[in-house]
């Protein structure tokens, strides 16, 4: 987007090349006509109409996106605590450590379901990040978008890995 034009204010770019070569076959009386323009500004409308369409549905998709990787992991919590000694006080110690060890694996399987999310989403996600930066959407309304971690943490990496760290610095 050129550093002139601001999201919201009217674009003042000369119209691209393609709109003059609008042509019927006659005159090129015809051409200047109300109805070419009129045909013009109808074909204008339906893709900017088009756009918005596009950039709305890359915002739901992201946001749900968002929030398929922070129910999974708030399942996996809800596991952990099943986990904890003080869960289930009213059955033996036997019992208690089954639960235990079924709710560990539960937890366990639910990261391991967003680590693999994460992992196959992380291309759309950048090109999501990138094509709403493209088009003007402020940063602050990117970064609530983005602020789940990418990647689990591994024994490489003591940290999670967040997808802002990971995207060209120019798109920051």
């Amino acid at each position: 987007m050129p550093d002139d034009c601001h999201p919201g204010e009217r674009n003042r770019q000369p119209i691209s090349w393609i709109w003059y070569t609008f042509s019927t076959g006659r005159n090129d009386e015809d051409e200047n006509s109300p109805e070419a323009h009129e045909a013009l500004r109808i074909e204008w409308a339906r893709s900017r109409a088009r756009a918005s369409r596009w950039e709305e549905q890359v915002c739901k998709t992201v946001e749900a996106m968002r929030r398929v990787l922070q129910y999974t992991e708030s399942v996996a919590e809800d596991w952990e605590k099943r986990a904890s000694p003080s869960h289930r006080s009213d059955v033996s110690s036997q019992l208690r450590e089954g639960l235990r060890s079924y709710a560990l694996e539960q937890a366990n399987a639910e990261r391991a379901f967003c680590a693999r999310l994460r992992t196959q989403w992380y291309g759309s996600r950048v090109r999501a990040y990138n094509f709403l930066s493209s088009i003007g959407v402020p940063k602050n309304d990117l970064t609530g978008v983005f602020d789940l971690p990418l990647l689990p943490p591994t024994s490489k990496s003591p940290q999670f890995i967040h997808l802002k760290e990971l995207i060209a610095p120019e798109v920051h």
